[in-house]
């Protein structure tokens, strides 16, 4: 009887072992990626930072973990992941099997929440995080795996840049603003200074004075024609030229409004840059399993062999326990 038993065991345990749905798991490690990885966007960064007239400077430390960052936000967001799954050849493959939009939702909703999420690799190195799927095959689990990283990438990319293009667009507007208030103001103080001069010019007009007056050897005396209501003792002819020349020569701008310029044409072709780069680094690449998670063929059948023989002997004991009874009744 323990014979048979262990024997009906063990064949519902094949049954069970070589039917039951396959699980290969597909492992990769990723971790911040390294500056010349960051592709066009390290060249930006540096950019933005050397014309943008900031004091600070460029943090290239700041970036890798600001990128990886993205990436991880990208890589983590429950939308993402199943916006991914069900347009994957893998999802579209476990949805074929499902009749209503209720069941569709929640396969996605289970493989999203089971997969895709990146886990530090063990207590000591947090740095470094694992990221697995699990799939029927081991050419599912892979691909997948490798296809959304890929995406999670691409996304983080388009933010990272994203990021980068609000920034200059900002500090153009900053640059433009600055040099407007500039000429504004020099362009003023031209006009203003035109207009001194015209009226110091009709005064010395008026006063019939020709040449510069106020400084002279014999009586040592000494004007100060910083002050404006002075100016006509400089002489018609004078004031004159330089009228002349105030009105006709180009206006000469300070350094700054220069600069101001100068910085705006070099940030402006930031804008125009493609996002290329990887925002994550591999230290393991999606692995192709070897061995599959489930079912375990051989431990299923040595379990179902153990069960068989512990139930064919309760099998045994209980009927020479039945039969005691009734032999002592």
């Amino acid at each position: 009887m323990i014979i048979a038993v262990t024997l009906l065991s063990i064949i519902l345990a094949a049954i069970y072992a070589f039917t039951a749905k396959e699980e290969w798991t597909s492992k990769a490690q990723i971790m911040v990626p390294k500056a010349v990885q960051l592709g066009s966007y390290l060249e930006a960064e540096r950019r933005y930072y050397r014309f943008s007239g900031l004091e600070s400077d460029f943090d290239v430390n700041g970036a890798l973990n600001n990128s990886f960052r993205l990436f991880l936000l990208e890589l983590q967001s429950s939308d993402n992941k199943q916006k991914f799954l069900k347009n994957s050849a893998y999802g579209q493959k476990i949805l074929a099997n499902l009749d209503d939009e209720t069941s569709k939702e929640i396969a996605i909703n289970k493989l999203a929440e089971k997969n895709l999420s990146p886990k530090p690799l063990n207590k000591d190195t947090k740095d470094i995080l694992e990221v697995t799927f699990t799939a029927d095959t081991a050419g599912d689990a892979q691909s997948t795996l490798q296809q959304y990283l890929t995406q999670a990438n691409s996304l983080a990319q388009v933010k990272i840049f994203e990021n980068l293009f609000e920034r200059t667009r900002e500090r153009i507007a900053t640059l433009q603003q600055l040099a407007i208030n500039t000429q504004k103001d020099t362009d003023q103080n031209k006009a203003n200074y035109i207009l001194t001069l015209k009226q110091a010019l009709a005064a010395a007009q008026t006063a019939n004075i020709m040449e510069p007056v106020g400084q002279t050897p014999s009586a040592n005396l000494l004007l100060d024609f910083t002050n404006n209501s002075a100016l006509f003792m400089l002489g018609t002819k004078y004031l004159q030229a330089q009228l002349t020349a105030w009105e006709n020569n180009p206006t000469i701008y300070p350094a700054a409004y220069y600069r101001y310029l100068q910085n705006i044409d070099g940030l402006k072709p930031i804008l125009n840059i493609k996002p290329t780069g990887v925002a994550f680094d591999y230290l393991q690449t999606p692995s192709l399993p070897l061995t599959k998670d489930k079912p375990r063929k051989a431990l299923i059948l040595v379990a179902g062999a153990l069960v068989g023989v512990i139930l064919g002997c309760l099998f045994v004991l209980l009927q020479q326990a039945i039969r005691s009874r009734r032999q002592t009744n």
